[in-house]
């Protein structure tokens, strides 16, 4: 089989737009943004910063869209090193947030490895939800950590709901 030419890709990309749902393209432009940060570890604060940048670009995209930002759910993956326990924490809309930066606040003497970003979007035309994975580093083992706690979450849970 012959390789394609740009044009034939360019053809493809526009094939593959068409299937693509509103949530779907969302979805889409949010796993082709921006890369992991290497090997570094996140402090709390830069995490919640990524995080909250993170939101504040799905709220952007879905708008653009013209879906309700309110069908996207960030959830934050990290562990506590003093439990290994790998813990699951979801940011909450807009002007709800006391309490779950107040809780990341009390952890700041505390060893946390941030693994990164579960996203959860609520495709109505699909009626499906639609996931993407965001990892704070390109450690292959934070990796597999982060994709197993996904899939965990998402047994345990059977179809994922947003709040």
């Amino acid at each position: 089989m012959a390789p394609l030419n740009e044009h034939a890709r360019k053809l493809g990309q526009k094939a593959m737009e068409k299937t693509l749902t509103s949530a779907g393209r969302v979805q889409r432009k949010v796993k082709s943004g921006r890369p992991p940060s290497g090997t570094i570890r996140l402090s709390i604060y830069h995490a919640l910063a990524r995080l909250t940048d993170e939101a504040d670009r799905v709220r952007s995209l879905m708008q653009e869209e013209g879906l309700s930002p309110d069908d996207a759910q960030l959830i934050l993956v990290f562990i506590l090193e003093r439990d290994e326990v790998v813990a699951v924490k979801p940011l909450p809309r807009p002007g709800e947030t006391a309490k779950f930066f107040a809780y990341f606040d009390g952890l700041k003497d505390e060893a946390v490895h941030f693994l990164g970003v579960l996203g959860l979007l609520k495709d109505r035309e699909a009626e499906k939800i639609l996931s993407f994975i965001l990892p704070f580093t390109s450690e292959a083992r934070d990796n597999k950590i982060l994709e197993a706690a996904v899939r965990e979450a998402a047994l345990k849970s059977g179809k994922p709901q947003l709040n």
